[in-house]
């Protein structure tokens, strides 16, 4: 089965906003510094915040994720349910620690496919809490992630393919989601 996301470099090259020289010095960059791809462009001069801000709008403020369904956490497959998924636009992305004071917070990473709509932070998390219990984690780290990783990822961890997503009535499924299937000229991938 071949995969249609594409990895961030070519799809700066299809937005102009990278040479494909200018996206191997960066990924040789981010290798040899063990740093990802946008920490790498900016600290060779070749991204910028509003660079960035062009390609991805009010997400450009916010850490990009880039989502492999081959090395997807099992551990937060239960965060949320499909249904909060597609309807929020959030993805579960796996856990992190944050060193504090006295003890370390546990940080459960969701990648939003609109993380400019911060009032659906505290619905996730309490939604989360509800489904993995209190104790579970202390806070929330919210990524941008695309939406093409989004539907790949539903597809191959969650069996949920993009003509059921598509047959859901408009409020079940998140804005940002629909104007992608919308604009989308290619048929549904199932």
């Amino acid at each position: 089965m071949e995969s249609t996301r594409k990895p961030i470099g070519q799809f700066l090259v299809e937005k102009k906003v990278l040479t494909p020289e200018q996206v191997e010095a960066i990924l040789t960059h981010s290798k040899a510094h063990g740093l990802r791809f946008g920490e790498a462009g900016m600290a060779l001069g070749l991204l910028t915040r509003e660079k960035l801000m062009k390609v991805f709008g009010p997400g450009y403020a916010v850490d990009f994720f880039y989502v492999s369904p081959k090395h997807f956490p099992d551990i937060t497959k239960a965060a949320l349910s499909t249904e909060d998924m597609i309807q929020f636009g959030a993805l579960p992305l796996g856990y992190k620690k944050k060193p504090g004071w006295f003890r370390a917070k546990k940080m459960l990473n969701i990648g939003f496919l609109n993380p400019s709509h911060a009032e659906l932070l505290s619905s996730i998390a309490a939604l989360a809490h509800r489904r993995l219990g209190d104790k579970a984690f202390d806070d929330i780290k919210v990524y941008l992630i695309l939406a093409d990783q989004f539907l790949e990822t539903l597809k191959t961890v969650y069996g949920i393919t993009e003509t059921e997503i598509r047959s859901l009535p408009p409020k079940q499924v998140n804005d940002t989601l629909q104007m992608f299937l919308t604009d989308s000229n290619s048929p549904p991938q199932n």
